[in-house]
């Protein structure tokens, strides 16, 4: 008696699990899929802007460079320096050199309106805040 009670259970829990798993809706990630095309994420964190010429830059958390065209506000592009890159503010020095700061000690550098980005480390155990460029081109950070 008890071995039929324990099959007739175990025959149970099965139809139940293929009666709910038949019954789930496919999965439609078409609205995922569209939003990974756009530029702007709802789950960025901008920081700092600044004006490069003919361009917006704007920089946030992991990494993130939005590029806004000033003639053309609808072209907007996304770059990214770094996975791991958390970016606080950025500055455009007087020879259109773009600098961007890294929470984590480091600064990235632009010399080609915002295509390609190299680092340079910041030698200081201080948190860095703030960059600006003077009007000799060197670079401050407090």
């Amino acid at each position: 008696m008890k071995k039929g009670f324990v099959v007739r259970i175990f025959f149970l829990l099965i139809s139940v699990v293929l009666f709910i798993s038949g019954c789930e809706a496919p999965l439609d990630l078409d609205g995922v899929n569209q939003t990974r095309n756009h530029a702007s994420r709802r789950y960025d964190q901008y920081q700092a802007a600044t004006v490069s010429n003919d361009n917006i830059l704007v920089v946030g958390n992991d990494g993130v460079i939005i590029i806004i065209q000033k003639t053309d506000p609808d072209q907007i592009k996304r770059n990214k320096v770094s996975r791991f890159a958390s970016l606080i503010d950025v500055v455009t020095c007087p020879n259109n050199r773009i600098i961007a700061l890294d929470m984590q000690r480091k600064i990235w550098v632009s010399d080609d309106e915002a295509t390609s980005w190299h680092s340079k480390q910041i030698n200081n155990n201080e948190v860095p805040q703030a960059i600006t460029c003077d009007p000799d081109n060197q670079i401050w950070v407090v």
